[in-house]
């Protein structure tokens, strides 16, 4: 395929917390692309969060709002919205690299060995190149390919060009399709570090990239055993994927960051029992129950609210100390709930009801112990 007959569709946000696109493009073609996405300066924002970010897809209009999106529109409405289900069905054909923590003379090597080998590419630095509390050199390379590539073969196929043209140096938060990415923007005070650069030459071919066969994708009425795992093995002593994802509908993102932060990396840390798939999900689901009022709590730490990124790093804690955080976490969710209920704080019977159950089925002495103080109390 000619570069000049290559096209690519892309969703663009008006900033880093906005889930509903303000406009999405069909058929760009590489120049408008470039038009898009990097220009010919930097977007100067004070706040890396009020840059556009985008996702290199279109997103599906018929699947149901989901998260705290939801709420703004009438129940069971339909959209398209940034979320693991509206990419499902959607493809790509291009791929997003993030070189994190690279020499420059490293992602100049990267960027040689691929005009080398005739294959396009656009480069430009991301908003914490040069930051002093970051290390490294930081560039997001956007490959154009020759094939619409799925939300499985994406990951299957971002991991195979970062093990051949990055050394395996891009971060795993861009193997997601339906990751955020942000357009060239920068303060203004490293304006002078921003860079860009593009070579246009050929669409890079899919058949010459040996890709191992995609993991199968996260379902939910499956079991834990036959899931895709990110390494380890799916474990016996361990809850199931669905006693997982139970606990993790009950959990609400409004506690602040330090909450927020320990259930992802409670997420990471179970991906090799679970699945990278479904510890993204649960992630994202976790994520868009955010209210305003916490997301802006969070604001001053822009760089590390991305829910994928998140999920993606090394786990800081062991996959039993995760289940204990995350079901210690919805227990105490649902029990608080409960209590609100009889206290008459809320009137929410069909929650109150199903955090009743919730508890019964899995946290029962913790029911017994509400039974108990509402008996008391009717006394």
């Amino acid at each position: 395929m000619r570069l000049e007959d290559w096209r690519v569709d892309i969703s663009v946000f008006r900033s880093e917390f906005e889930t509903i696109p303000e406009v999405s493009h069909k058929d760009l073609s590489w120049r408008e692309l470039d038009k898009v996405v990097a220009g010919a300066a930097p977007v100067i924002r004070a706040k890396k969060a009020w840059l556009p970010f985008y996702v290199p897809c279109l997103l599906d209009k018929s699947k149901p709002y989901s998260g705290k999106t939801a709420q703004r529109f009438p129940s069971g409405a339909c959209g398209p919205m940034r979320s693991r289900e509206h990419v499902r069905d959607m493809t790509a054909t291009m791929l997003v690299m993030d070189l994190d923590k690279c020499g420059p003379s490293e992602v100049a090597g990267y960027l040689r060995g691929l005009r080398d080998k005739g294959i396009s590419f656009l480069g430009y630095t991301t908003y914490s190149n040069g930051a002093p509390e970051k290390t490294g050199y930081r560039m997001r390379v956007l490959v154009p390919v020759d094939e619409p590539l799925t939300m499985e073969r994406y990951k299957a196929a971002h991991d195979a060009l970062n093990d051949n043209a990055f050394g395996g140096r891009a971060d795993q938060s861009g193997a997601s399709l339906c990751q955020q990415q942000s357009v060239w923007g920068c303060p203004s005070d490293r304006a002078k570090l921003a860079r860009r650069a593009r070579n246009d030459a050929g669409v890079f071919i899919m058949a010459n990239l040996p890709m191992e066969a995609p993991r199968a994708p996260y379902s939910s009425d499956r079991t834990s055993t036959g899931m895709g795992v990110a390494s380890g093995a799916n474990r016996s002593d361990l809850p199931s994927v669905q006693r997982i994802e139970r606990a993790v509908s009950w959990l609400v993102a409004d506690e602040g960051y330090e909450v927020w932060i320990r259930v992802l990396m409670a997420l990471a840390a179970l991906r090799g029992h679970i699945g990278i798939e479904a510890a993204e999900e649960f992630a994202l689901r976790y994520h868009q129950t955010s209210p305003p009022e916490s997301t802006r709590a969070m604001q001053g730490h822009q760089s590390q609210y991305d829910p994928i990124s998140v999920v993606g790093r090394t786990p800081t804690m062991s996959a039993e100390a995760a289940v204990r955080c995350l079901l210690g976490q919805a227990r105490d969710r649902a029990q608080r709930v409960v209590l609100e209920g009889l206290r008459g704080e809320h009137a929410d019977r069909e929650r109150f009801n199903s955090a009743l159950v919730y508890l019964a089925e899995f946290h029962f002495s913790t029911y017994i112990a509400i039974q108990n103080e509402a008996t008391a109390r009717r006394l």
